[in-house]
């Protein structure tokens, strides 16, 4: 018995490379949109101060349906998205969401978004714990 306590025990704890810590999100922006528009796009820095190398793999948000990483190719000299699955950011290292290269994809807005309105968003690295940050909307600089 106390060895299924302990096995149980084990598969509950989620283990350190399957968390967010050590991340710190900054710059974090959502792209205005026109009304009615179903897709909006968002962009931040997402810095590793900590010593592992963490993966985002998902983002979400109660203000969108979906949000996907994507991140933009020129082939041919046309300008192509590419869903991308995971994020690595290296120790010390960061990784960019930005206008012309990767980027969050925000599909289906749950209420109007104007410039000035703040909205969350949430990344997970695996595990249950989720990394939060605020992302303000405003027009593009």
């Amino acid at each position: 018995m106390k060895r299924l306590l302990l096995i149980l025990a084990a598969l509950t704890v989620t283990p350190a490379w399957a968390t967010c810590s050590g991340l710190q999100i900054s710059d974090a922006w959502v792209r205005t949109a026109p009304p009615g528009a179903t897709v909006m796009a968002g962009y931040a820095t997402v810095k590793n101060v900590g010593t592992q190398k963490r993966t985002i793999r998902d983002v979400a948000s109660k203000d969108f349906a979906a949000i996907e990483i994507h991140k933009t190719l020129l082939e041919g000299g046309i300008s192509k998205m590419q869903l991308v699955e995971t994020v690595d950011v290296v120790p010390k290292g960061e990784a960019r969401f930005e206008r012309g290269g990767m980027h969050l994809m925000l599909f289906e807005p749950k209420r109007l978004l104007k410039a000035g309105d703040t909205l969350q968003l949430s990344f997970s690295c695996g595990g249950k714990k989720r990394l939060k940050a605020d992302f303000l909307v405003q027009d593009a600089p």
